[in-house]
């Protein structure tokens, strides 16, 4: 399969990442239409930032827990994972002080073991970085035995009163020095300019989580001027705008102003993320790869896939539907190299015997795309959402192969498939004749053909949404049971 290429939107995020003063960014897009895919490999190509990638998902599960006290360990935990020089970390006495307060045991993850119970995903991946989480915790232990008694009191009174405020937007305790401290190192050792600290699938938490987590990194900001949370020299929170839109007005009322709200959580503007051109480009190569297991879809034994009429029609419903944002990257993806099982189905009221979905393309096409979105109700829904072109040039090599067999289907209570008869479509007021095919692979299907006389612009007065609708209706009426096959 071609690789997708991101070309386009990395010189696009590249230069609103320069814009200056530009440190807190949302970035927005659709589910699934690859932000999390795109930003990883740009972070891992572009060698002037280090880049914290966390996902609350992750623990969105702990319900006891504060999201904030939870995203502490993972910023800690990827961190470590960039090894930073901890022989030369200074561990300051009020840290050990807060060890000797807060926690009386050897290790300085232990207030966190409650956390690892709740977060099995954490917990795990703690072993990845069990050794320098060992000689973090030996180094630890060796300051905390340095302590002087005459400078105890004093410390751990401070320590007390203005550290530990779990839970509160002002906090600042042991977990948020130990991150800005280590960070700086990582920073150092891996040679890297700037730092970012990216928190993803926002919009895929608890609504209070995502409240909690937004107010926590504001109120940073009102406190303490233009400096992040952390000491981050950027923070990007990646989500969909809308999303978040939506559930802030279903949380608080649609009276609220949410503009004024989110304003705050961006330096400049939300970047909208667009890489549909860039997946639609991939559509051809990856609906290639599949195989269907019954050949009733194509048969790669007998022609190429993009020859086939099915192929056709697929590939205009799904680039349409890219553009339109009603077909994600990720529902792409999970097509590639795909073995599909065609089911068969008796079509009823039809005055022939043994006449199924196979014996009209366009009904193995609407199986196939139900298949993909898991219930007709679904597809259809999408389909309603999208505007469908006649200037692609997809489109005008093709449309007199599939347009006609549309209007075929979608006119099956005047036709009946009867082949040999010329019928006029009241709805477009279209010509047409249908024929029946008997060479493999199309053995006994029944496909359509416009009689255009002079009109050489018939396809401008048809509707494809409307068109595309009316034939998925007549076939979901016509749709009987499914038969077993051997």
């Amino acid at each position: 399969m071609k690789q997708l290429t991101t070309t386009s939107p990395a010189k696009k995020f590249s230069e609103f990442l320069s814009i200056p003063d530009n440190h807190r960014i949302i970035f927005s897009g659709i589910f699934g239409n690859g932000k999390t895919t795109f930003l990883k490999s740009y972070f891992n190509k572009n060698e002037s930032y280090l880049a914290i990638h966390v996902f609350p998902t992750n623990y969105a599960a702990s319900k006891n827990e504060d999201v904030f006290e939870l995203i502490k360990f993972d910023i800690l935990y990827e961190i470590l994972k960039y090894e930073p020089d901890l022989e030369n970390f200074k561990f300051e006495k009020v840290y050990a002080a807060y060890l000797t307060i807060f926690n009386n045991s050897d290790s300085i993850f232990e207030p966190l073991a409650s956390l690892f119970e709740a977060v099995p995903k954490i917990g795990k991946r703690l072993m990845s970085v069990s050794r320098l989480l060992f000689d973090f915790n030996e180094k630890i232990k060796r300051k905390i035995e340095e302590t002087e008694d005459k400078d105890s009191d004093k410390i751990k009174a401070f320590a007390k009163t203005i550290l530990e405020k779990a839970g509160n937007p002002y906090e600042k305790d042991l977990y948020t020095f130990l991150i800005k401290d280590l960070l700086g190192k990582a920073k150092d050792k891996n040679k890297k300019e700037k730092t970012i600290l990216i928190i993803d699938d926002l919009d895929r938490i608890d609504p209070d989580q995502i409240f909690r987590l937004l107010n926590v990194f504001s109120v940073h900001i009102d406190i303490e001027g233009t400096e992040n949370k952390f000491s981050f020299d950027k923070i990007l929170f990646c989500c969909d705008a809308s999303n978040i839109r939506r559930i802030f007005h279903n949380r608080f009322g649609v009276d609220v102003d949410f503009n004024g709200y989110f304003d705050k959580f961006y330096s400049k503007e939300i970047f909208y993320f667009d890489n549909r051109t860039e997946i639609k480009k991939s559509v051809f190569d990856i609906l290639s790869t599949i195989n269907p297991k019954r050949k009733r879809l194509w048969d790669k034994q007998y022609n190429r896939p993009s020859d086939t009429t099915s192929f056709l029609l697929i590939q205009y419903i799904i680039e349409n539907m890219i553009i339109s944002e009603t077909f994600s990257l990720r529902q792409l993806v999970r097509l590639c190299d795909l073995t599909y099982d065609e089911r068969i189905y008796q079509i009823r009221n039809v005055f022939r015997s043994e006449f199924t979905n196979r014996n009209v393309y366009v009904a193995v096409v609407f199986d196939f795309m139900i298949s993909i979105y898991g219930n007709g109700e679904t597809f259809i829904n999408a389909v309603k959402r999208t505007q469908f072109s006649k200037t692609e040039s997809h489109f005008c090599s093709s449309y007199d192969v599939f347009i006609p067999n549309l209007i075929m289907l979608a006119d099956y209570q005047q036709n009946k498939f009867q082949p040999g008869i010329e019928y006029t479509d009241v709805k477009t007021k279209t010509k047409y004749s249908i024929k029946n095919i008997r060479l493999s692979p199309f053995q006994n299907t029944f496909f359509a053909n416009v009689i255009k006389g002079d009109k050489s612009d018939w396809i401008d007065s048809i509707d494809i949404k409307e068109l595309i609708l009316d034939a998925f209706n007549t076939y979901s009426s016509l749709k009987g049971d499914p038969i077993h096959e051997d």
